[in-house]
């Protein structure tokens, strides 16, 4: 048998469109809500110790929704993903997150918080590069 891969956001496309113009008022700072039972809030930069490049969440909070991720991608609703970290810190305060070196980061400048549960992005931040 043929093995078709797919993209399972492409299905829900008008969905989430509509989902990333509906929830602003569940975001605040730099992290944006893709979930209307997701409150989201907190900055980011990627900041330097040790030699090893982190990116840092600043005054963050998100709504408890049980096991979440963080991972990098090209796009909002990726297709692939560079796993950050296999679970999310905490859902209040500034937390840091060891960063791979060999990623471009002009493509992959989105960071993404994943559901777990159903590996569907949650939230969003656009990383800024300087």
């Amino acid at each position: 048998p043929e093995i078709k891969k797919t993209n399972p956001f492409e299905e829900n496309l008008e969905t989430i469109i509509q989902n990333i113009n509906e929830y602003p008022s569940n975001s605040r700072g730099e992290f944006m809500s893709l979930n209307k039972k997701v409150y989201v809030e907190g900055e980011t930069k990627i900041i330097i110790k040790n030699k090893e490049y982190y990116i840092h969440f600043l005054n963050f909070k998100i709504t408890n929704i049980g096991k979440m991720k963080i991972m990098l991608s090209t796009q909002i609703y990726p297709k692939e993903t560079i796993q950050i970290a296999p679970n999310i810190l905490g859902t209040i305060g500034d937390q840091d997150y060891l960063l791979p070196t060999e990623i471009d980061y002009s493509e992959h400048k989105y960071l993404l918080i994943i559901d777990s549960n159903n590996n569907e992005p949650i939230a969003y931040a656009k990383l800024k590069l300087k």
